[in-house]
């Protein structure tokens, strides 16, 4: 009888341990919360989820209306239909892409007073 409760409480306490786990790498790593427009810098040579390469490109209003919102026709578009990303490109001290990204998936920021 006494072997069987102790069989049961390892068997809980491993299924605690593995729906921890799962959790726990199921879970984003996020170091903050984004805001929509957000550019940052990412040290790969590709943007992560929820960004876009800050590379100029033509994007869909109807598709993307809060960064729409926010950057409006100021690097381009028709104002209707498309607007564009900015075009950034940087380089380190030794020559290599950094590679820069705009928040595509975010909050949208309010303005300070």
């Amino acid at each position: 009888m006494k072997a069987r409760s102790w069989t049961m409480k390892t068997i809980g306490t491993i299924a605690t341990t593995a729906a921890l786990a799962a959790t726990i790498l199921a879970a984003p790593a996020h170091a903050h919360e984004a805001h929509l427009g957000e550019i940052i810098e990412f040290a790969n040579n590709f943007c992560p989820r929820n960004t876009l390469p800050t590379d100029g490109r033509e994007l869909k209003i109807n598709e993307n209306s809060g960064l729409f919102a926010l950057l409006g026709t100021s690097y381009g578009g028709d104002g209707l239909r498309t607007f564009r990303l900015p075009l950034i490109s940087k380089t380190d001290d030794s020559g290599k892409n950094i590679t820069t990204c705009i928040v595509t998936l975010g909050i949208f920021p309010s303005r300070s007073r």
